[in-house]
C-alpha cells in the first residue's frame, strides 16, 4: 500500500521464495527451526541461498512509519509460528484509533466519508 507497488512481485514460486529471502533473511535454526528440519529431510537436503539478515525493511519502505514497520516485520517472519494472527495483529500500535478496545472488530468508516475515484 505505501508504494502502491507489490512488495514482493513474484514470477514464480521459486522467484517468489528468493525475493522473499532476499527481503528477511535467509532461514537459520534461529529464526525457522521447523523450516530447516524439513529442509534437511528433503532428499537431496534443500540449500537456501546465503542472504544473511536480508533488507532493511525501513529502506525498502521509506514512506511507512516504524509502527507500520514493526508490524511488516512480525508477518514477515519466515516461521509461521511466530507470525502474529490476525485479532493479534489488530493488537499493534499500527491500528491504534482504528480498533475501538472494547470490540476485535474493525471500526466501520461511514461510505460518506470515504472519496471515491473521481474524489468526490
Amino acid at each position: 500500500l505505501y508504494t502502491l507497488h507489490p512488495l514482493l512481485p513474484g514470477k514464480t514460486a521459486m522467484d517468489q521464495l528468493d525475493k522473499t529471502l532476499k527481503l528477511v533473511g535467509s532461514p537459520t535454526p534461529n529464526n525457522w527451526p521447523e523450516g530447516i528440519r524439513i529442509a534437511n529431510t528433503q532428499m537431496p537436503p534443500i540449500r537456501f541461498p546465503n542472504y544473511g539478515n536480508g533488507k532493511n525493511l525501513s529502506e525498502v519502505v521509506p514512506q511507512a512509519g516504524s509502527d507500520a514497520i514493526t508490524l511488516m516485520a512480525q508477518l514477515l517472519a519466515l516461521d509461521p509460528a511466530r507470525r502474529p494472527t490476525g485479532k493479534q495483529s489488530l493488537t499493534s500500535s499500527f491500528f491504534a484509533g482504528f480498533v475501538d478496545d472494547g470490540n476485535d472488530d474493525p471500526m466501520a468508516t461511514p461510505r460518506t466519508t470515504i472519496p471515491d475515484q473521481q474524489g468526490g
